[in-house]
């Protein structure tokens, strides 16, 4: 399923913001490692008490090497929020195509296990963009990544249940985003605390919640058209 969410903007923010865009792999090496390090920040850091000076020692380079590439930390931030965008336009067009005649298990599984290959490939993932409010600096520089991740749910709807209206398929996008964005920043805290196993079942119990959710939904529908 292709995205539906326009990204460039959020490319051509992080070309401006970037001092020299790496054209040799270890330019890129190191750029990563940049990326990386303020991604492990961020799981015991919030972004606003960050530093490049935080950044540059957790990656173990000089400060210099650093402002190379990022003329500051917003633009490591947008860089950031790219390399998330990527990795959800690669996992929803690997979203199966049959979507139409999944149940809401089937719906709801496939969208969090395309997720889920997300965190785990990039653990700062959860702790910036469900943490963070979205007033803040970050919560601003990331809003491409919710209307991204909005803006899939409702196109999944419009295919699995094409009798809501776009203003519907919106309100119940923005339902599971917002639940799902409390539950995981619990979530986070719990496993920042040690209490990996309550954590998990946080996350496991967000699954219920939207397939019940999503159930209610079109049983409601197929119970008015019988």
């Amino acid at each position: 399923m292709k995205s539906i969410t326009k990204t460039r903007p959020v490319r051509d923010a992080v070309h401006k913001l970037i001092r020299r865009k790496p054209k040799q792999a270890r330019g890129q090496l190191r750029v990563d490692e940049i990326l990386d390090a303020a991604e492990r920040l961020t799981l015991t850091t919030s972004w606003d008490k960050l530093s490049t000076n935080h950044i540059a020692k957790e990656a173990g380079i000089p400060i210099g090497s650093l402002y190379q590439f990022f003329s500051n930390k917003h633009a490591i931030a947008h860089a950031l929020v790219e390399r998330y965008i990527a990795g959800l336009e690669e996992a929803f067009a690997a979203l199966p195509k049959n979507i139409e005649t999944m149940s809401p298990a089937e719906l709801v599984n496939a969208l969090f296990d395309s997720l889920f290959v997300v965190t785990q490939k990039h653990n700062g993932f959860h702790a910036m963009l469900m943490v963070a409010s979205e007033e803040s600096e970050m919560g601003r520089v990331s809003a491409p990544i919710r209307e991204l991740l909005r803006g899939n749910i409702e196109r999944m709807l419009a295919v699995r249940a094409p009798w809501m209206s776009p203003e519907e398929r919106k309100v119940h996008a923005l339902v599971s985003h917002v639940s799902n964005r409390a539950i995981f920043s619990q979530a986070i805290s719990l496993n920042s605390q040690g209490d990996k196993a309550t954590a998990q079942r946080l996350l496991q119990q967000a699954r219920v919640m939207q397939i019940s959710y999503y159930d209610h939904l079109l049983h409601d529908h197929e119970a008015a058209t019988s």
